[in-house]
């Protein structure tokens, strides 16, 4: 049944939640399936020894995967998040290579974009909150005193 279920898996591209398999030391072939109730749902904070294992390849994989979910598919700006890319940038060796370089200002583009449309959603409602003068020419006061 087990083979049966992941021949289905591999030509049908699904991944079966409920199933999950462990790596054996004397089995370095046994296949990882992801498993989300074992992955706590803010994700694992990075840790200083969990960052020393990384070597810089895998470091600068996990920073453009980062720098993908903020700024192709537009996902959310979480702490977790935020460290992570923080870690990351702080784990690579300088000097960078032009496609990190390139990767930070799609970052950093990213973030003023979002934070540009969250003022513009915020001087809107303050807009339509605000009661407006029946003058034209600004406040009366005004036009007294000249």
């Amino acid at each position: 049944a087990d083979a049966d279920a992941d021949a289905d898996a591999a030509t049908n591209g699904t991944i079966h939640p409920t199933k999950t398999t462990s790596p054996k030391p004397n089995q370095p072939n046994s296949k990882l399936i992801y498993n989300p109730s074992t992955t706590p749902p803010t994700g694992h904070a990075p840790t200083t020894s969990l960052l020393l294992q990384l070597d810089q390849v895998l470091t600068r994989t996990l920073f453009h995967h980062h720098v993908d979910y903020l700024c192709e598919w537009k996902c959310l700006l979480t702490p977790s998040r935020s460290q992570w890319i923080y870690a990351c940038l702080a784990r690579m060796e300088k000097p960078w290579h032009r496609e990190e370089c390139c990767a930070v200002r799609r970052v950093l583009r990213e973030c003023c974009e979002r934070r540009w449309e969250l003022k513009m959603m915020n001087d809107t409602a303050l807009v339509a909150t605000t009661p407006r003068s029946s003058s034209v020419g600004g406040s009366s006061s005004y036009r007294e005193a000249r």
